[in-house]
Parts: C-alpha cells; sequence; structure tokens
C-alpha cells in the first residue's frame, strides 16, 4: 500500500508541480504508519494497534479503563493459599498489556472464569511464601483497546509465612501440698486458639492436670493452672502423695490463626513433692561399753544414742537430733550398732552428756526431769518432717538417804535382821553388793526389795557390826 496519493498538474512543457491530496475522511481506506508524520492531518499513528494505523484525533481515547466490582478473595494469607483478584472494566481491554500484580509479582489470567464478552476479568495467584511478611497491596495495570492506560488498586492482603513459636514456663520449679502450679505459655503472635498441653508424670502422660485460666490470658499469653496438689486424707507418715513425681510439659500442636503451623515446641520441667520426710522405728538406747542398753533414765554420766529409720529421697541438709537445744550427732559406730538391733534400724545419733554439762554432775546445762529428744529433716521443696522420742528422765543429782534402820539391835541365833532405807526419791533395785555390812565376820544379807536388806543370825557372827548402804 501506499503511503500517500498525489495529483500532477503539467502547467507547462518545462515545469511541473505536484501538491497533497486532499482527503475528506479515511472510513474506506487503512493507512499504515510508523509515526505521526506518516499521517494526514487531523489524525495520528495508533502504534499500539497492529499493524499500526493512522486514526482520526479526535476520536482518540484519552480515558483511562474505569475499573468496578473489585474483589480479592483473601485479606490474610499464607504460603499455599490462593490470591483470586476480580473486576470488571466499562471498555474492552487490552489483555496481552493488562495484568494484575502483588509488588510486581504478576498473577495469572483465568480465562475459564473471565467474560470478557462482558468485561469480566478474574486473576490468580498461588502464594509461595517468599514474597515478604506484611500488609501488601494487589493492583490491577489495565490498557483498553484505544491505548488508554490505567490503575487500580484491588485490594490489600497481610501475608503471615512465619511459623509461630512458643516459650512455656512455670513459677516456681518445686511445688508441695496444697500450692498449685502456674503454667504460662508465650506464642510469638496469636494462635488460632489455646494450645492443648502435654503432661507426663514420671514419664507416663496424664491428663485433667491443667485448666486453662481464661481471665488471666490475653492474645499470645495463654495461663494454666492445675488441680491443687493435696495428700490422700487418710495417707499416713511418710505415705507418698499421688502427685509426687518429676514433670514434663509440651504443646501438642499448636499453628497461627492463618495456620502456619507451629515449630516443635519446648518443654516445661518441674518437681511436685507432697510428702515430708518421714521417721520410724524411733528407740533411745544407752551407750554401755561398745553396746547399746536399753533406756529411758540417764544420769550425766551417759551416752544417749536414738536409732531409728528415715525416708526422704531428696534431703536438703542435714537431719538435725537435738535434746533441750544441744545435737546429737551420727556416728558410724552407733550406726551400725543400731543396725545390729531387733529392729534394724539404718541412722543412729549419740550425745555424751558429760560434753554437755563440761565435765560437771551438776546438770548446768541440761534441766533434769522429764524431756524428750526431737527429731527435724526438711526435704528440697521445703517439706519438714518431726518426730519425737517421749518419757526420757534426766537425773544428775545423787540420791539422799532420810533414814536407815535395823531391826534390832541385838539379835540372837535364827533371828531373822531386816535392814530397811528410806530415800528422797525412787531408787533402782538393789544388789547385795550394795549394802555393806563391816565386822568381825562376812554377814551374806539378801535383798529382799528395793528398801530391805534381810540376815538370819547363825552360830559364829557373835560380834559387833556396822551397816552402811550405797544408793
Amino acid at each position: 500500500m501506499q503511503l500517500g496519493h498525489f495529483k500532477c498538474l503539467f502547467l507547462f512543457a518545462f515545469f511541473v508541480a505536484c501538491t497533497p491530496a486532499e482527503f475528506d475522511s479515511l472510513d474506506d481506506v487503512t493507512l499504515a504508519c510508523s509515526s505521526d508524520d506518516d499521517c494526514p492531518e487531523g489524525y495520528y499513528c495508533e502504534g499500539r494497534l497492529d499493524p499500526s494505523e493512522c486514526l482520526k484525533t479526535g476520536e482518540r481515547d484519552e480515558e483511562a479503563p474505569e475499573l468496578s466490582e473489585l474483589s480479592l478473595n483473601l485479606t490474610q494469607a499464607k504460603a499455599g493459599d490462593e490470591l483470586v483478584a476480580a473486576f470488571v472494566s466499562n471498555e474492552p481491554l487490552l489483555l496481552e498489556e493488562s495484568s494484575v500484580s502483588l509488588n510486581g509479582i504478576a498473577f495469572a489470567f483465568d480465562e475459564a472464569q473471565s467474560d470478557v464478552a462482558n468485561l469480566s476479568f478474574v486473576y490468580r495467584y498461588t502464594l509461595t511464601g517468599e514474597e515478604g511478611d506484611g500488609t501488601k497491596v494487589v493492583r490491577a495495570d489495565v490498557v483498553d483497546e484505544g491505548g488508554s492506560a490505567g490503575q487500580t488498586d484491588i485490594g490489600s492482603v497481610d501475608l503471615d509465612f512465619t511459623v509461630p513459636t512458643v516459650t512455656l514456663s512455670t513459677n516456681l520449679p518445686n511445688y508441695r501440698e496444697g500450692e498449685v502450679v502456674t503454667l504460662t505459655v508465650l506464642a510469638s503472635e496469636t494462635l488460632a486458639q489455646a494450645p492443648t498441653l502435654e503432661i507426663k508424670q514420671n514419664d507416663t502422660v496424664i491428663t485433667d492436670f491443667f485448666t486453662l485460666n481464661a481471665e488471666a490470658s490475653q492474645e499470645g499469653t495463654y495461663v494454666y493452672e492445675s488441680v491443687t496438689i493435696v495428700r490422700d486424707v487418710d495417707a499416713v507418715s511418710g505415705q507418698a502423695s499421688a502427685y509426687d513425681g518429676s514433670y514434663e510439659v509440651s504443646v501438642a500442636g499448636f499453628q497461627d490463626v492463618l495456620g502456619n503451623v507451629g515449630a516443635a515446641s519446648p518443654t516445661a520441667v518441674f518437681e511436685v513433692d507432697a510428702t515430708e520426710p518421714a521417721f520410724s522405728k524411733m528407740k533411745l538406747y544407752r551407750f554401755d561399753e561398745d553396746t547399746l542398753v536399753n533406756g529411758w533414765a540417764f544420769n550425766a554420766q551417759a551416752i544417749l544414742v536414738v536409732c531409728f529409720d528415715f525416708k526422704e529421697a531428696n534431703l536438703e541438709g542435714d537431719i538435725t537430733v537435738q535434746m533441750q537445744g544441744h545435737a546429737f550427732t551420727p556416728s558410724e559406730v552407733y550406726g551400725d550398732l543400731c543396725a545390729a538391733t531387733t529392729e534394724a534400724q539404718a541412722y543412729g545419733y549419740g550425745l555424751v552428756l558429760q560434753e554437755v554439762l563440761g565435765g560437771s554432775d551438776a546438770g548446768v546445762d541440761l534441766e533434769e526431769g522429764y524431756t524428750f529428744i526431737s527429731l527435724e529433716a526438711t526435704d528440697q521443696v521445703g517439706n519438714r518432717g518431726l518426730d519425737n522420742v517421749d518419757g526420757i528422765v534426766l537425773d544428775f543429782t545423787p540420791p539422799e538417804l532420810e533414814s536407815a534402820s535395823v531391826s534390832t539391835q541385838l539379835a540372837q541365833k535364827g533371828e531373822m535382821i531386816f535392814v530397811d532405807l528410806v530415800a528422797n526419791e525412787a531408787l533402782q533395785d538393789f544388789v547385795a553388793a550394795d549394802l555393806v555390812v563391816t565386822g568381825p565376820n562376812t554377814l551374806p544379807f539378801l535383798v529382799t526389795g528395793n528398801s530391805q536388806f534381810r540376815h538370819q543370825a547363825q552360830e559364829g557372827d557373835d560380834g559387833a557390826y556396822h551397816v552402811s548402804v550405797f544408793l
């Protein structure tokens, strides 16, 4: 096709002049062009057509397409979600030059869901997770058939590709009877729902231990409280509570509001010990020449030994055994002797009274009379075990003889001689050696009670005698 038409008028034989043709219209003619210079006056070269052609300048479309019925299917999204953008145009569009994008990332045109004839357009894009977190704008860049371009924001979407994380903590490391465990789960963001806990007690999964405290919880922070730790109402001393043991808590599974599944849960660990240290089989002995002798009354020279058994796996510090504030000390010797008794106790603690009294018989630092020995121990969570050995008598004062009488001053052969004693306190049973009779002969007095001796006069006992007694 020619680019122009000319009429030539031969005025003279020697001169020729040419003038451009005057065009009334190109309605019936298509004039190809490469620029506006190739077009007649009143026309421009529309380079967006293929091929480019001259069109009337007055008919040039310089208004951008108007979009309506804008829609974006999601306002929040995660990796793997599909974004669907749709709109309706007020005029036909050049599809090859129109696009929908998110931060420069192009959507795909959905020809099946679009209705181009009715100017309805649908675009789709599946998120990869590399688009970056935050609020992103989905934008349509469209071009109509007249070459006018327009840009319209279809909508915005909050992208969240970050996996949520949680931390777990308890208000204390150890718990005892009457206390409640408070567990806090702190999430990096709001979760779709309160996390489900997995609780193990001594490596065994248990349920019904924690309950969510909704009032104490808030977005991203979830507070749980345990049942109150108690012992059985009929539990005896030293009997373990059903709640005793080592606990490990984790979150069974969690995800954020968009469905990003949380990373592996950390754990929180704590100990429960609702059982106090327990003493048993307590018995008091006198240590006498490397043996233990049953005893309940002791003088200033006595060595007291307490034998007992003890049960506590998590002892804090030492066992305390005291009498009137004075501490008994453990000893392997005492322990071995205690283990050899019929009770076979495992522990032996002793107190040398003379060390307390500073060698005095007067009992300066100890009160005489009835007293007791206290035993105490504390475990690592603060449970205290207490017990006593009662019915102990300390007597550091020698007895005094208030009166002594001999039944006769002159005994004949065959007559019974009685020596009666009255002391200021109860005495232990006498033995014959406690009565000393001095004279020409040895008179074998017999013990008839803890306050009387007797002897029957025999031939050959003649003489004067002096009687004394050891109390």
